[in-house]
């Protein structure tokens, strides 16, 4: 008997607490409703995600992109558990208003000047307080589902994961005009080329940072235009942050504010700007006690040569451009002439000051000198061309500014593939 009613006690102990287990079950039963995707859920208070929607001039569309990331958020996540914040670049329609009219509780709205859309996503950086920090277009070209991908990346252990859509595995790209997509995939290896990100994709608008990571790169920022995408990418790498890909499906939304005949000759500044900061550390960090002072003191050293060998050869170049304008030959003919007059002078200064280059495949370096000669003329071409049908009519002037940017991709280029070790 005295077994018997142990086992009864037992048994009663074990339905009482199955009971008890059921009902906290239950009670919680609205919480374990989100979604299995949910990645950082919030447990202590604090807030796992902060989302950045730079805007200007986004009266006509706001309120649905709005409604529908809180929407999201709101199905993804705990309340309190995320922030949006709303960066406004100095609007000047009553974009604001109609974003406060939404009063969302977990919204907030900052107010900059008419810098430029990177300072707008800078300053949503240095404010957020989320354990990750998402950095997303107003249009949603990318759908927000993506971040539920983008963050099972991150759990892998990356700094910083961006939206690819140029990967073959991107179930699709909607209504991509056809000149837009080469003129990306060009800017793309031009980028890769000059400062060896390895990316498939600098420029979409959807980017998951951590709140580590997100504030170096801000605090490193210079970029107020649209070149941010390539400066905050090139900081990441100097400062040894982790970066990863995901593929997204995206949609051409039609409302691109980027017009290349306007934006080309800032966004050329810009990326002239990144690469010089980049060349002389400043995007590295200081206090990293791996930094070799002796190979950045060799890195300047090089460049001084280049910059000396680039002056005598520039002088060449402009001697005989001056010399055939002149003459009644097109402007566009004698710059052809000229570059390839000023390229000879530049190769063997090059070859045997710069890089001291001592292969025996003479031939074959200047293959491959000719080809990036190739290259850079026609660089030098479009951006002239650009420059002379747009900003500047002034030939001389257009001329100085098309030198400039031949400087940067020359460097690059020669020391990476010509003079390569």
């Amino acid at each position: 008997m005295s077994t018997t009613n142990n086992k009864n006690k037992k048994n009663s102990k074990e339905y009482q607490q199955n009971n008890n287990i059921n009902n906290n079950n239950n009670n919680n039963n609205n919480k374990t409703k989100k979604s299995s995707n949910n990645i950082l859920k919030n447990t202590h208070g604090a807030i796992s995600l902060s989302v950045i929607v730079p805007v200007y001039n986004e009266s006509d569309r706001i309120e649905a992109p709005l409604r529908e990331i809180y929407a999201f958020l709101s199905k993804e996540y705990f309340a309190g558990s995320f922030e949006v914040l709303i960066v406004d670049d100095g609007s000047t329609d009553d974009t604001i208003a109609k974003a406060q009219r939404l009063s969302f509780p977990a919204m907030k709205i900052l107010k900059n000047k008419h810098f430029g859309k990177g300072w707008a996503v800078r300053t949503g950086f240095l404010h957020a307080k989320g354990e990750r920090v998402l950095f997303t277009d107003c249009d949603l070209a990318t759908p927000l589902i993506s971040l539920n991908t983008m963050q099972k990346k991150m759990n892998e252990g990356y700094d910083v994961v961006i939206a690819n859509r140029n990967n073959l595995a991107s179930p699709r790209i909607v209504n991509q005009l056809p000149l837009r997509r080469h003129l990306g995939k060009v800017f793309l290896s031009l980028m890769n080329l000059l400062f060896g990100l390895n990316v498939s994709d600098t420029q979409c608008g959807f980017k998951l940072f951590t709140l580590s990571a997100a504030q170096q790169i801000a605090q490193k920022q210079t970029v107020k235009g649209w070149a941010f995408d390539v400066e905050q990418l090139v900081i990441a790498q100097q400062q040894g942050l982790q970066v990863s890909e995901v593929a997204v499906e995206w949609t051409n939304k039609g409302n691109s504010r980027v017009n290349i005949l306007r934006d080309g000759f800032p966004l050329a500044c810009d990326l002239t700007k990144i690469w010089l900061a980049r060349m002389n550390g400043s995007y590295a960090n200081v206090n990293d006690s791996n930094r070799d002072i002796n190979k950045t003191y060799l890195r300047k050293k090089e460049i001084g040569f280049f910059f000396i060998v680039g002056g005598i050869s520039t002088l060449v170049d402009w001697s005989v451009f001056a010399l055939l304008t002149l003459t009644t030959i097109s402007h566009i003919i004698a710059l052809c002439i000229s570059y390839i007059s000023g390229a000879i002078v530049n190769y063997i200064g090059n070859r045997i000051l710069t890089f001291k280059s001592a292969t025996k495949f003479i031939l074959q370096q200047i293959g491959v000198f000719s080809l990036v000669v190739g290259f850079n003329l026609l660089l030098s071409v479009v951006v002239f061309f650009l420059l002379q049908h747009t900003i500047v009519s002034n030939a001389l002037i257009a001329r100085i500014i098309t030198t400039g940017v031949i400087f940067i991709s020359n460097y690059f280029m020669h020391k990476n593939i010509t003079f390569r070790s």
